[in-house]
């Protein structure tokens, strides 16, 4: 195990990310070697798609990347903070590289139905959307949800877009994209990670059935790809999204779904993240509204 804990994401997250990949390539492994990366990163400060790249650029060899960032409850107008042994920063990234002799597999969902049909990003600037097919972007949205609706933060927290990730097989084919904030002036929607310009996506809205359904799934497949389930380490990182806003009161039916799967008797730890960091058949990605799902052997 490996700590490590690196700051100033604010101003230059490419410069983190490359410290960080430089400390793992520190430690004398090869991609051959068996290793895992967790990270924690400040959510309300790092561009967490540039943290995976730099983070890989670094090192120069591809290393799966898990975890999931801190956003403080929300409190977006706050600092929140992160711990490494001694260290309590903010702005930075806490982590811990694992390596060994051991055997982990990952299953990752989001429980997500789209609404309407697939749609364009015809002009974005950094994490915001512009235009969509050549309107402004929040007259598309407001085209599927109306105004009453888009007044009502628990409306409006239900929906995001996906961005089209084809070819892997992975739940409905799309990344999730939070909303962060819309600009009515300038007619814009904000983002929680950046979608390049020229990607197809769709407006979506997550689905409480949906993400019981696809969180049962994913355990079921879990536990089928374990030699031995019954003395695994299970970690979930699930998005804080999917908490009480999803579920009102009740909210954790996810973790009683897994848990029923496995065994209550299973050793499971994990937490509500804002934002999650999971592979997917190899490409390390970033994710929001997801679970994501480890078990370690």
């Amino acid at each position: 195990f490996e700590p490590f804990i690196v700051s100033g994401l604010a101003t230059d997250t490419e410069k983190v990310g490359k410290t960080i990949g430089e400390l793992v390539k520190a430690q004398g492994l090869s991609e051959k070697d068996k290793q895992l990366l967790f990270i924690f990163p400040d959510g309300l400060t790092a561009n967490s798609n540039l943290l995976i790249k730099s983070i890989q650029g670094g090192l120069g060899y591809h290393v799966n990347i898990l975890g999931g960032s801190a956003g403080n409850d929300f409190q977006m107008a706050t600092k929140t903070f992160q711990f490494c042994n001694q260290d309590i920063l903010n702005d930075s990234v806490a982590g811990v590289l694992i390596t060994g002799d051991f055997d982990y597999h990952v299953e990752v969902s989001h429980g997500c139905k789209a609404l309407g049909r697939p749609r364009t990003l015809t002009k974005t600037s950094a994490n915001r959307l512009v235009e969509i097919d050549n309107e402004p972007a929040l007259n598309t949205l407001r085209n599927i949800i109306d105004k009453s609706s888009m007044d009502d933060i628990a409306v409006v927290n239900l929906i995001s877009f996906g961005e089209s990730f084809q070819g892997k097989g992975y739940s409905s084919d799309m990344l999730i994209r939070a909303i962060f904030g819309f600009n009515d002036e300038e007619g814009t929607i904000q983002l929680a990670a950046q979608i390049p310009q020229g990607a197809d996506v769709r407006i979506v809205r997550r689905d409480p059935d949906k993400v019981i359904s696809a969180t049962t799934e994913m355990t079921e497949r879990l536990v089928a790809s374990l030699k031995d389930p019954e003395n695994a380490v299970y970690f979930y990182v699930n998005c804080a999204f999917r908490g009480t806003t999803l579920f009102g009161d009740d909210s954790g039916p996810d973790v009683t779904a897994i848990r029923e799967i496995m065994g209550t008797d299973k050793d499971m730890m994990g937490f509500y993240s804002f934002g999650e960091f999971a592979p997917i058949q190899g490409e390390n990605c970033f994710h929001n509204q997801t679970g994501v799902l480890l078990a370690m052997e």
